[in-house]
This record gives structure tokens, C-alpha cells and sequence, in this order.
């Protein structure tokens, strides 16, 4: 059997590409083309694979887990709401394969034969974060990094969507435990700490994305 020919599909597309043959590969979490089935039809949801992302800075920020603040003028902006969902899923699983499906912050491992967390159960997903650099005095933000991450990694350095819309105790136990020592909460602090105020000079800006990769 020849190599796989592994379709980006993205979720709203998914119904139209089973209409005409596509199937699933579990383990992969991918659609495929059928040996048996013509792959001309699928041509608008084939890509070359990647190889890397020329430019980008595979340290920065590090591997630490934190709470990754952006100014507010940045809110709800990334490259998965600036490039087609084909791409993005194109290059999200790039990245979650450079990572071997393995959080780069904590080390939880995707086991795709059971679609679980291996060791804990956990049936969350793997996520591509973005890690971006702010100039203050050019108000340009520049995309440096890629990073795999799983669910509740994500959840903390998204803490102030998480507030929000998810469960933040849970986020900051999370941190507690991957950090190995006490956090305190946000609500239990009295001042705010170096990191939220750079946050707010920041906010007060207008930056300008541009893509470093």
C-alpha cells in the first residue's frame, strides 16, 4: 500500500468531503483518500506537508507555564481568524507532530489509539498557541513561536479568556501543579503583579500584527 493521502478538512467542510469518499483515520485524526477512490476531487483540501516555519524561534518564552497576557487591542486576533481553516489545521497539525503530540510545557502525552491522555485519563485536546512579541515603540506585534500545548496548559495561558468563559481554579491548580509550588489567585492578590501592569501599558497601545514566520 502507497503512503496515505491525508486530507486538511476543516470541521464545517467535513460532511461534504464523506459525501464524496473521505474517510477517517482514527489514530491520525485525519481524513484520508480511499486507495480505491479518484483523489481529484479532493484537490481543495490537499497541501504540501510542512517542514518548518522559516523564522521562527523554537525558545522563545520557553517551555515554562505562565500566564501569557496580550494588550486588549490584540483580543480575539491570531492566525487561526487570519488565514484559511485548511491552513490553520494544516499548520496546527504540523506542529502538534513536531511536538510528537506532546504538550512542550508539561509533558502530557496524546495517545491516539484510545483518544485519551495517557496516565491520567484526561480526554482533552491538543492545542496550537501562538507566542508573540510586542514592540512598544513601533506598535508592532510580531508572531515568534508556535507551541504545542495540551488543554489545560492552554487554559492557563489564555487565563484571562479562561476567567471568562472556563473553569479559572482549575486553570490555576493546573499551574500550581505543573509549577510545583503554591499560586495565589488573582482575586486573593491586593497589587497587580509586573506582568499584568506591562499588560496595561500595552492595552493602551494599538499594535500592528505581522507575522515573523
Amino acid at each position: 500500500m502507497g503512503e496515505q493521502r491525508y486530507l486538511e478538512v476543516p470541521f464545517a467542510e467535513k460532511e461534504q468531503a464523506k459525501a464524496i469518499g473521505a474517510r477517517w483515520d482514527r489514530a491520525a485524526r485525519r481524513r484520508y483518500v480511499p486507495p480505491e477512490v479518484d483523489p481529484m476531487p479532493f484537490a481543495r483540501w490537499t497541501r504540501e506537508p510542512l517542514v518548518e516555519l522559516p523564522g521562527e524561534d523554537r525558545q522563545y518564552g520557553g517551555n515554562g507555564l505562565f500566564v501569557d497576557l496580550v494588550p486588549s487591542s490584540c483580543f480575539f486576533t491570531n492566525v487561526r481568524t487570519s488565514v484559511a481553516a485548511a491552513d490553520w489545521d494544516r499548520l496546527r497539525r504540523f506542529v502538534y507532530e513536531r511536538a510528537g503530540r506532546v504538550c512542550e510545557i508539561c509533558g502530557a502525552r496524546w495517545d491516539p489509539a484510545t483518544a485519551a491522555w495517557a496516565g491520567d485519563g484526561r480526554t482533552r485536546r491538543l492545542d496550537a498557541h501562538e507566542r508573540w512579541s510586542y514592540d512598544a515603540v513601533r506598535l508592532v506585534q510580531r508572531l515568534q513561536r508556535i507551541i504545542c500545548l495540551c488543554f489545560e496548559c492552554h487554559q492557563v495561558t489564555h487565563y484571562g479568556r479562561t476567567s471568562l468563559y472556563g473553569d479559572a481554579d482549575a486553570a490555576f491548580a493546573h499551574l500550581a501543579r505543573v509549577n510545583a509550588r503554591p499560586v495565589d489567585h488573582p482575586r486573593r492578590r491586593s497589587s497587580p503583579s509586573r506582568r499584568s501592569q506591562a499588560v496595561t501599558r500595552r492595552s493602551r497601545l494599538h499594535h500592528v500584527r505581522t507575522p515573523a514566520l
